[in-house]
Formats: structure tokens, C-alpha cells, sequence
């Protein structure tokens, strides 16, 4: 029998922690599976966050999470409840639509604004809107048109139509900063945040299926080798059993599959400067889309050396894995073959991202192909 073996690592624990409402919370024998929006529907019974695609297009399910950021403040974040893992929430503050207004019923700005403004028609996208405007409006308080069409680009809305919603992010600047609470008690989250926060990654386990999420390279490679072996203690059944009959003679479970791995590979998928230079600091191999063996080197060559350098030792070309994505299309015709890549091609450079921030654009300008992108 193949049993997967789980880890011994310092980062297996049993809860996921996070803040809420100003308290701290924690989850225990929820399954991984579990999304945000199915717990906060489900046993949480907060069912203003609405479930509309199911699938992290249409943003009715807009959450927004806060987690220390690189200044003293928290950066704040709109997410899909729908497609986020209940474990994302460790270590942060979840924040929805029913955190906002006050203790007193007085509308949060944003949620004004949208009055103010009419934003809202039969309402099931509203929630949604309204914390993606949450999450913009503590990011940059003067943001400006563009910056605001981005950060509401993940959610749709079929009957207002999208000119009061706009007039309703102009408006909500208008409003006092210092009626958003959640400005107010930042130094007492960023405490709650700093006491329930983990120096490793989390391990939790329940209903037999488990959720890792590593805090660094080290732990990654420790649950992927899968050398320790199996214990689990939990309410149900003991690996080994421990109970008041057992024999003593129950071991641990451990892989049988030979011979184990040392190391396993880790490869990653890049395409900007900064993110190739990290994968060939700490990465095995590099996964990149388009890729041209005529271009990359003037392309990446740069980044790709500065991340040599810092990984240290003999780390190079020679010993580091490309494995680009190709398309292999048979047949004699040139150009027919070529109409089966160009559609791909075009949703990619043509239609990933929002505007002034697709990837794959900029990957073809850099290639020299600034008219065809």
C-alpha cells in the first residue's frame, strides 16, 4: 500500500488563526477544501458576501484581506472568497461587507457613497463593489480614474451599469477619512496580527486532507520529500494506535516507493525581470511562456545572472533547467499552422491583464515587437 507520508515539520498545527471584527479567531476540523465564502455562508451565516460565478470572475464574493505590508501600515487587499482556500486566511485580517458600517448602523464611506450615488440597483453585485472600493480606498486614498477602473476590472455588474458605481469612488473621497474605523484601530490589529503570527508556514490537518503552506524554501522541500513518517493523533483514529489496549507494537506509516529523493525539483513560472531574477536565485528551473532562444538572452540574460549571483556557488545556465512551453503543430502548411498559434498568441498579448499591465504584452515589447503587441 502507498501511503502518502506526512511530515514532522514545525509548522504542523492544528488551527488556522486569523482576526475578525477586532478578535482573534480560530478554525479547527474544517475541511481544507473549505473556501472563505462557503464558511462565511455556511457556518459563519455572514451571507453578504454573495456566491455568483463560483469560479473568481465576477466578484460578488469580494472579501478583503489585511496583512502587514511593507510600510508600518496594514496593505489591504480585495480577494474571491470564492476560489480562496479557508488556509489563506492565516496570519491575516478578513474583512466583509458586514464589518463596515458601525457599531451604531452608520454606513461606512464607501457604503454612503454608493447611496449617495445610486450605485446600486437589485443589489447582488453591491457587496462586491463595495469592498473592492474598500480595498482601493485604503491603498491610495487619491487614486486616480485609471487606478480606480483597475481595481473594480473584477467585478461585473448587469443593471446599474458601471457610471454610478464610478460617480460613487469620486464621492467616497469626499467623505471624512476619520470615520473609517479600521484606520483608527490599525496599531491594535497589526498587534493582534503580530501575537497570532507564525515564524514557520502552516501545516493544519482535518478531515483526512491536509493544507501546507510553507514560509520558505526549506519546509517546501521537507513536504514534498515525504521522508518522515505518518502520526496522526486526532478525535477519531490513532496512527499508530495508542490506546488503553494497544500491543506497543504499532509503528508509524513511511513511503515504501525507492529510492527517495535527496532533493526535489522546484521549478517556476516567470515572466517579468524581477520574478526570473528570483527563480534563478532559488528555483531549480524556469518555466517561461513564449519564449524565444534568439531573444532571451538580450531579454533575460541580466536577470537571469543577477539571480546566479545571489544564489552563490557555481549556479549558472549550465546547471539550471529551462523548460519553456512550446506548441508542437504537424503538418506542411506554414501558414496554416500558424493560424492555429496566432489566436492564443492574441487572447495572451492582446487580452491578459488590464490595460497598461499585461505581462505578456510587455514580454513581446521587450522582444522588439512593439507595433504587433
Amino acid at each position: 500500500m502507498l501511503v502518502r507520508a506526512r511530515p514532522t515539520l514545525a509548522c504542523m498545527n492544528d488551527t488556522i488563526r486569523f482576526v475578525l471584527d477586532g478578535a482573534s479567531r480560530e478554525i479547527a476540523g474544517v475541511d481544507p477544501n473549505t473556501t472563505v465564502l462557503e464558511w462565511l455562508r455556511g457556518p459563519e451565516r455572514r451571507c453578504g458576501t454573495k456566491e455568483g460565478c463560483a469560479e473568481g470572475d465576477c466578484g460578488a464574493c469580494s472579501v478583503v484581506i489585511a496583512e502587514p505590508g511593507v510600510t508600518a501600515r496594514l496593505a489591504y487587499r480585495a480577494v474571491n472568497a470564492c476560489i480562496q482556500p479557508i488556509g489563506m486566511l492565516d496570519g491575516k485580517q478578513l474583512i466583509t461587507v458586514e464589518s463596515l458600517a458601525g457599531a451604531d448602523g452608520t454606513l461606512h464611506p464607501v457604503q454612503q457613497a454608493m447611496v449617495d450615488a445610486h450605485g446600486s440597483q437589485c443589489g447582488f453585485c453591491t457587496p462586491g463593489f463595495v469592498m473592492s472600493l474598500f480595498a482601493l480606498r485604503h491603498r491610495d486614498d487619491a487614486a486616480s480614474h485609471e487606478e480606480t477602473l483597475r481595481a473594480l476590472a473584477g467585478n461585473l455588474c448587469r443593471c446599474t451599469g458601471y457610471r454610478p458605481i464610478l460617480a460613487a469612488a469620486a464621492r467616497m473621497r469626499e467623505l471624512e477619512p476619520a470615520r473609517d474605523a479600521f484606520t483608527q484601530a490599525e496599531t491594535a490589529t497589526t498587534a493582534r496580527l503580530a501575537a497570532i503570527g507564525r515564524r514557520q508556514g502552516i501545516g493544519y490537518t482535518a478531515d483526512r486532507r491536509r493544507w501546507y503552506a510553507p514560509h520558505s524554501l526549506s519546509e517546501l522541500r521537507e513536504i514534498l520529500r515525504r521522508e518522515a513518517p505518518l502520526e496522526h493523533h486526532g478525535p477519531h483514529y490513532d496512527i499508530p494506535y495508542t490506546g488503553a489496549d494497544a500491543t506497543g507494537l504499532g509503528k508509524a506509516l513511511k513511503l515504501i516507493v525507492h529510492p527517495n529523493r535527496a532533493d526535489i525539483p522546484i521549478y517556476l513560472a516567470a515572466i517579468g525581470p524581477k520574478n526570473v531574477e528570483l527563480t534563478a536565485e532559488v528555483a531549480d528551473g524556469w518555466l517561461p511562456i513564449f519564449f524565444s532562444p534568439y531573444r532571451f538572452k538580450d531579454t533575460y540574460g541580466a536577470a537571469l545572472d543577477a539571480g546566479f549571483a545571489k544564489a552563490g556557488g557555481d549556479k549558472s545556465l549550465a546547471n539550471f533547467d529551462v523548460a519553456p512551453t512550446v506548441s508542437v503543430i504537424v503538418g506542411d502548411d506554414l501558414d496554416m499552422l500558424r493560424g492555429f498559434v496566432k489566436p492564443m498568441a492574441a487572447l495572451y498579448i492582446g487580452g491578459m491583464g488590464a490595460r497598461g499591465k499585461n505581462f505578456y504584452n510587455d514580454l513581446a515589447c521587450r522582444y522588439g515587437f512593439e507595433a504587433e503587441a
